[in-house]
């Protein structure tokens, strides 16, 4: 008795389903309420939440499946996070930074030269003080 083996390759197509998101950047790293962050990685599409310091942007876009360009709300320094249906992914080093408020300046008129005294808070980091727009 005689045995004939027969051997094929098959090749069958297929498609690779996406994955969780990943970030491998973001820029600025340190930014104030209002300011747009843009968020690089992969597998961004149908992103459903993005935070920064676990509060969650005013608003955001995906630009493309690698590209997400975020509105930092009122928040706090940490982590930047995108979430999708497939999960979500944090990167570190988000420093949040305070818009500075003025509560009162005194004297309220005063000549070139002359001290004012500026009172508020959050002036930290603070370079430039105009007054009058000059």
């Amino acid at each position: 008795m005689k045995f004939l083996f027969l051997s094929a390759i098959v090749f069958l197509p297929f498609t690779v389903l996406a994955q969780a998101p990943d970030i491998t950047s973001f820029s600025p790293t340190s930014a104030a309420s209002g300011t747009t962050v843009i968020i690089t990685g992969t597998d961004f599409t149908g992103a459903t939440d993005v935070t920064f310091g676990g509060t969650n942007a005013t608003s955001f876009i995906i630009d493309s499946p690698t590209q997400i360009s975020a509105v930092v709300a009122t928040g706090t320094t940490g982590d930047v996070s995108v979430t999708t249906p497939l999960g979500a992914d944090v990167l570190a080093g988000f420093t949040f930074i305070e818009t500075p408020t003025i509560s009162s300046f005194s004297p309220t008129s005063a000549a070139s030269g002359t001290t004012v005294i500026i009172t508020g808070t959050d002036f930290t980091g603070a370079t430039d003080v105009t007054f009058g727009g000059t």
